[in-house]
């Protein structure tokens, strides 16, 4: 079981380190869009499928290759409990986010979205900022890395998919709220041991972030405060709620198989050589 851990880290490390490659890529040529409009948000949306579907072609042609299979996440929840903790989840990063965009205002969610865009344009804002994000990237750090990772547990393949997750933000003021971001995430994941729940919770924080972007527009800052202060309060008071009364679930979820690898193993050279350079990257 080691073994296969080891061999995993090391695909996982070159996946992301492909990932790492495209998105720097894609980050140059977006900066070099200086009118925002259609084509920006379709070339965004164009950017984002290559960055998530290029490493995850990586992950399983090499898995396939040296004979891996994926663990299949077990369930510790009903459908219904899984419905309430998607709610529970995304209440709680989203209310999370409030305060922390307040004390770093420069984590403020950046759709580029005017009181003169067009519907057509929300539309591809929605697509290109809300609907492609969280599906690919649910797909990639949940049902790839997270997935695979499990080997060596649950608990640590959430905290390595959180990791990478956040690392990918290339910033060291996003980097805390991401990584809370895929703890929470990666939790729900294999709470529910379902993909799709993990990716609607993904869903709903974008869509939520979108729809302040556009109240920000329309409001007046007085009436825009007041509306986060009680969105503030509305969110932490259900997410809180969901979360005790789920405790139990969210704790037999992150306990620790006997048949897993030891957790040593998943940290291979290749692993942390890119979680180093990574963090350099960010830091500085």
């Amino acid at each position: 079981m080691n073994a296969k851990a080891k061999r995993i880290s090391a695909i996982c490390a070159l996946a992301l380190a492909v990932q790492l490659l495209i998105q720097a890529i894609a980050s140059l040529l977006l900066n070099k869009i200086v009118v925002v409009g259609a084509e920006y948000y379709l070339f965004r949306s164009a950017l984002y499928v290559l960055t998530a579907t290029l490493p995850m072609a990586v992950i399983v042609y090499l898995m396939k290759k040296n004979g891996i299979s994926a663990p299949t996440p077990r369930s510790f929840c009903t459908k219904g409990e899984g419905v309430l903790s998607v709610v529970g989840a995304s209440a709680l990063i989203f209310a999370f986010g409030l305060v922390y965009k307040k004390i770093f205002p420069s984590v403020a969610d950046n759709i580029p979205l005017t009181l003169g865009s067009s519907l057509g344009e929300h539309v591809l804002a929605i697509l290109s900022f809300v609907l492609i994000p969280a599906m690919l990237e649910e797909m990639f750090f949940r049902g790839c890395i997270a997935r695979y990772t499990s080997v060596a547990g649950r608990p640590v393949a959430i905290i390595i998919s959180a990791l990478s997750f956040a690392l990918v933000q290339y910033s060291n003021t996003v980097f805390p709220y991401a990584f809370l971001t895929g703890l929470v995430l990666g939790t729900l994941y294999f709470q529910t041991g379902k993909l799709k729940y993990s990716m609607i919770a993904h869903l709903l924080i974008n869509f939520t972030g979108y729809m302040f972007t556009v109240s920000r527009l329309l409001l007046s800052p007085q009436s825009q405060y007041a509306l986060e202060i009680a969105a503030f309060c509305a969110f932490t008071v259900a997410g809180m709620s969901i979360l005790i009364s789920y405790m139990k679930k969210i704790s037999e979820a992150l306990s620790r198989d006997e048949e897993c690898a030891d957790a040593t193993a998943i940290i291979t050279p290749a692993l942390a050589i890119y979680v180093g350079l990574t963090t350099i990257a960010v830091l500085f």
